[in-house]
């Protein structure tokens, strides 16, 4: 089994884009029927499972045998 070593600062950046995104969108009323609220327990909740998610789903990536065949196969 492979286990890929990644760049922690890449992942740093996409996590807080994607909170800052998230933080904004409930901040306009988008995910709350109220606007000009943060749910800050989500945040902190989803800033704590992301990094689990992503890298597991680049362990499974890694050691998958058709994603280096994808190109191949999608063409």
């Amino acid at each position: 089994m492979r286990f890929p070593t990644p760049d922690p600062t890449a992942y740093a950046k996409l996590i807080l884009v994607s909170l800052g995104t998230l933080a904004v969108l409930q901040y306009v009323g988008l995910f709350r029927e109220r606007s000009g609220e943060v749910d800050v327990v989500f945040l902190v909740v989803v800033g704590l499972v992301m990094p689990i998610m992503i890298y597991a789903i680049s362990v499974a990536g890694a050691n998958s045998e058709l994603v280096p065949d994808w190109d191949e196969m999608t063409q």
